[in-house]
């Protein structure tokens, strides 16, 4: 993927967010694409929401978050961004502060013991760990076993204070740990998914190891539409299944059996909530929630997001509260 490739024929504009809110050439994909050919830094490269809905109507597949990235660690981009949260240089802030009472050792056993790994990331631990029992109390009534890999993050902490250098070393630690099990890897939210898919081959320089990972790499609803179809509940008009962004690239698990709504959540990015985007962008999908009594998502930041933005109902869940 090349800046060369974009030919300004502007499809991207209509699906990108930020454009739709603000209607300027330079929050479209196109516009920073041209800052970015012009090597020139534009304050609406930090208001970019990183959904590649742009790659998604790109006629050449272009995603102007993974060429922004790309540009960064080819010219050894070191500044680290200010940003006024604790977890400025410490990614597992979440994941140290809030701390589950639930503990999972019963329905778990060792990664040599295991069918599958799961990837116990600081979403599911603190946020809806429900979501996990349920999902673990299904598998054993399958008669598979999983096991716990508690690495805590997946990096994206790292990602957004462009710390490379220690999102690298937090790739390696996984990608080891996974390939030394041998065994596919679940997920339960789609920012970890598209780091390990799409991040996780930038920072590695796209090695054979991270290439052998991220086939290991599969989301919780997509590995129990393949194991079990059958035994997926059928569920109300009364929930909507909002398709975060960064699961989109695995819809064909869901097409046919689940109907899901495909929306950009607004992000909970602070140069974003800065500029009040994400109420601003609210107008675009709120509609979808009249007569909703859930709102399920599959993933920690459109999750916290919808909670502090909306009132209940609709009632904040992940996807696996309702479906196992």
């Amino acid at each position: 993927m090349t800046l060369e490739l974009c030919t300004r024929c502007g499809k991207c504009l209509s699906t990108c967010p930020t454009y739709q809110v603000f209607l300027s050439e330079a929050y479209s994909p196109r516009g920073r694409l041209a800052f970015l050919e012009a090597g020139l830094h534009h304050p609406s490269f930090e208001q970019c929401t990183w959904c590649e809905a742009c790659s998604r109507t790109c006629p050449h597949g272009i995603s102007f978050p993974l060429l922004y990235f790309e540009y960064l660690l080819k010219n050894n981009f070191k500044k680290f961004l200010s940003l006024p949260f604790p977890f400025e240089r410490n990614p597992f802030f979440l994941y140290e502060t809030f701390k589950t009472k639930d503990d999972f050792s019963s329905l778990t056993v060792t990664p040599e013991q295991a069918d599958i790994l799961i990837f116990f990331s600081c979403d599911v631990k603190n946020f809806y760990p429900r979501a996990l029992k349920k999902f673990l109390l299904f598998l054993q009534k399958q008669g598979k076993k999983a096991s716990l890999i508690e690495e805590g993050c997946c990096g994206i902490g790292y990602l957004i204070t462009r710390n490379f250098e220690g999102l690298k070393k937090q790739a390696l630690k996984i990608v080891e740990l996974v390939l030394k099990a041998g065994k596919e890897i679940v997920v339960f939210c789609a920012t970890c998914w598209w780091m390990f898919k799409k991040i996780y081959p930038l920072i590695l320089e796209n090695s054979e190891e991270v290439g052998q990972f991220s086939e290991k790499i599969i989301s919780a609803y997509a590995y129990l539409f393949r194991e079990c179809p059958e035994e997926l509940k059928v569920f109300s008009e009364k929930v909507l299944f909002h398709l975060p962004c960064h699961l989109t690239d695995e819809r064909k698990a869901f097409k046919y059996n689940l109907k899901v709504e495909e929306f950009c959540c607004g992000s909970p990015r602070f140069p974003l909530l800065k500029m009040g985007f994400p109420e601003k962008y609210q107008k675009f999908w709120k509609k979808k929630l009249e007569g909703k009594d859930y709102l399920a998502t599959f993933c920690i930041g459109c999750y916290l997001n919808f909670k502090f933005h909306l009132k209940e109902p609709p009632k904040v869940v992940h996807w696996l509260e309702l479906l196992c």
